[in-house]
């Protein structure tokens, strides 16, 4: 059985790669030019601050520099 949605997008992804002969640096490039053209703010990923935990599991904190402190008692 085949989802009319899922048929959709990979028709779509499949003209998309046609356009560009399926390489992939000129869809990006047309991609990046659509976004600049289109005012739109995006998400930037490569930007965002790096990920650290605020807790370890079992109690105590986190130091800067990303250790485990011991629960204080």
């Amino acid at each position: 059985m085949t989802n009319p949605i899922t048929q959709q997008i990979r028709d779509a992804r499949h003209r998309l790669a046609a356009k560009f002969d399926n390489d992939l640096d000129r869809i990006v490039d047309d991609l990046q030019r659509q976004q600049s053209e289109s005012g739109r703010h995006y998400v930037d990923r490569s930007k965002q601050a790096t990920n650290h935990a605020m807790q370890r599991s079992g109690g105590g904190d986190v130091a800067d520099s990303g250790e485990s402190t011991s629960v204080a008692g």
